[in-house]
């Protein structure tokens, strides 16, 4: 009635799955290539936005500060820009960075007000710039009120020493 099977179709179908095996292999090491993150900066970009947290996280704001420019340059307009401008803007606002620089954390967060106003971040920023600036006016109305403080307790001092002056002659008189 029929004939019988060889086995030849295991093995073409062994054949295939192998085929398939090496083919995913290859796209692996497709992803890692150069060449592909010439095309795809985005990938590249979320690397070093990974780095830069790791290393904020670590106290290391110069080099976080230099991993998110690389974010910039490599995709200014990317979908990554806006999250690299905020990081630098909490680098130079933050309170343990020794080259701490709130003018130029205003401007990383005005830019991105400016170049993202539709990102979730732009709203955030929007409140940085607000708490530094009046971080930055009570300042300086802090030291005015110190000095203003320093100079009344000037006047208080030499009021003190003129009304020793008037009691001393006032006792001069009465002798």
């Amino acid at each position: 009635m029929g004939r019988k099977r060889t086995g030849t179709g295991k093995y073409f179908y062994i054949c295939i799955a192998i085929l398939i095996c090496l083919l995913l292999s290859q796209c692996a090491a497709i992803d890692r290539s150069p060449l592909l993150q010439r095309w795809f900066p985005q990938d590249e970009a979320r690397q070093h936005l990974v780095q830069a947290e790791k290393l904020l996280a670590q106290g290391d704001y110069e080099a976080a500060l230099e991993e998110n420019q690389k974010v910039l340059s490599l995709s200014p307009d990317g979908p990554f820009a806006d999250q690299a401008l905020y990081n630098m803007g909490l680098i130079y606002a933050h309170p343990g960075n020794p080259k701490r620089d709130y003018v130029k954390s205003i401007a990383f967060f005005k830019r991105l007000i400016k170049e993202y106003p539709q990102s979730a971040r732009a709203e955030r920023a929007k409140i940085w710039v607000q708490l530094i600036q009046e971080s930055e006016n009570t300042k300086r109305v802090a030291a005015t009120l110190t000095q203003e403080n320093d100079k009344l307790k000037k006047m208080i001092e030499e009021s003190r020493k003129v009304d020793i002056q008037i009691e001393e002659k006032k006792k001069e008189q009465a002798r």
